[in-house]
């Protein structure tokens, strides 16, 4: 009989050069780890369907999908609009394949469905635009199988220390109520969504749990 692991973390090869990158994965991939592997000590994975999957991505790309596991990580970086004169060379422009940043006569205009990827950012030669808010997006309850669904954003802008427990105070409730062989997404929906939108989820859970200084 083969042995299942409890859980797997897929990781992007965003620290291995990669120029996309906006975030590193390698401190937050090997707490997350330990602290998933604390938590899952005495967990028998039944299937392969019963793996928790955990995927980080350094940058919006996604290399590591995880749209499509039970917890996913993609880095982000927000671009800032500075005073430095614009040059109006359209670096930007070209730089962003969803067009999500344009010029108009003042200079750069970010539309607000712009995915911080970093990439106008970089792009920048003036230096108009320049790095600004860095963090993680938390997705949650991803799944393929015979009814395959994306999973949510719960969380945005959350650092390392956010990430961890929230990851880890979701799976905490999930191994305690979940029913023999149920999917995280099926508990979500029918426990925590239920409490609370799943944007407001991973704010509210990290407020309530994280442990006094």
């Amino acid at each position: 009989m083969t042995h299942l692991p409890p859980f797997t973390i897929t990781v992007c090869r965003g620290d291995s050069g990669c120029r996309y990158k906006v975030l590193d994965t390698d401190p937050l991939a090997t707490p997350l780890q330990d602290r998933l592997q604390s938590q899952c000590l005495n967990r028998q994975a039944s299937s392969a369907h019963s793996v928790l999957r955990l995927a980080l991505s350094g940058c919006p790309n996604s290399c590591s999908q995880p749209q499509i596991r039970d917890f996913g990580l993609q880095g982000r970086m927000e671009p800032s609009i500075t005073a430095e004169p614009c040059l109006f060379c359209h670096a930007c422009v070209q730089s962003c394949p969803e067009g999500f940043i344009q010029l108009n006569d003042e200079g750069p205009v970010i539309s607000d469905e712009c995915l911080a990827c970093g990439r106008c950012v970089r792009a920048c030669p003036s230096g108009t635009l320049r790095p600004g808010k860095k963090g993680w997006t938390l997705l949650a309850g991803g799944k393929l199988g015979r009814t395959p669904k994306l999973a949510v954003p719960i969380g945005h802008w959350l650092s390392d220390d956010e990430v961890t427990w929230e990851i880890a105070t979701i799976l905490e409730r999930y191994l305690q109520e979940a029913a023999p062989g149920e999917r995280l997404r099926s508990w979500l929906e029918r426990s925590l969504w239920k409490e609370e939108s799943p944007e407001a989820l991973g704010p509210l859970l990290y407020k309530l749990n994280r442990p006094a200084d």
